[in-house]
């Protein structure tokens, strides 16, 4: 009997102390608000420093308001497709060892992702089963099927590299694009 009572007692007193923990670990950031605010109260006057949820990555990417000022920042030479209606233009290029610039547009419902820069390594900026599109194909120029039935691929003229993208596109479009393209070069 004494040992049943002392199992008793010693299950409570560890939970006693369980729960005691717990409520100062809950209580822990309240009492160490040196501002003089509560808790509840967001803290308005603080500068911010870098540190708390306020914090962002800077968007490295930056925007253009055309084909030919993206060329024009970038350095490049990428050009609309050649004879097809695209809509829902987009421009933008950053810097980081080397400029990538990126263009975007729909055709015919499938949303198309063109970017160049100089090198050999990935551009596609898409992964799949943890690998670059590039790791994927290899040496492989041609078209590259990816997660969710999007199209890839790129081409080489001179140093630079090429690579489209697109999602809901069908092949016979995408051949289509990536043809215009060609023309357009």
């Amino acid at each position: 009997m004494k040992r049943v009572i002392s199992v008793a007692l010693t299950a409570v007193l560890c939970f006693g102390a369980l729960t005691a923990c717990s409520a100062a670990d809950n209580a822990a950031p309240a009492a160490s608000n040196t501002t003089g605010t509560t808790a509840t109260e967001p803290e308005t006057d603080k500068p911010e420093s870098g540190e708390g949820e306020n914090v962002q990555i800077p968007n490295p990417w930056v925007d253009c308001g055309s084909l030919d000022e993206l060329n024009a920042a970038a350095g490049t030479a990428l050009h609309a497709p050649t004879g097809l209606e695209v809509t829902d233009e987009q421009y933008a290029y950053m810097t980081d060892g080397y400029t990538l610039a990126e263009y975007e547009f729909t055709y015919n419902g499938g949303a198309y992702t063109l970017r160049t820069a100089p090198t050999q390594g990935d551009i596609s900026g898409v992964y799949q089963d943890g690998k670059t599109l590039t790791e994927l194909a290899g040496d492989d120029n041609d078209i590259l099927t990816a997660d969710d039935n999007a199209l890839w691929s790129r081409w080489f003229d001179g140093t630079a590299q090429f690579s489209l993208y697109a999602k809901n596109a069908s092949a016979e479009d995408y051949t289509a694009v990536r043809a215009a393209l060609a023309d357009a070069e």
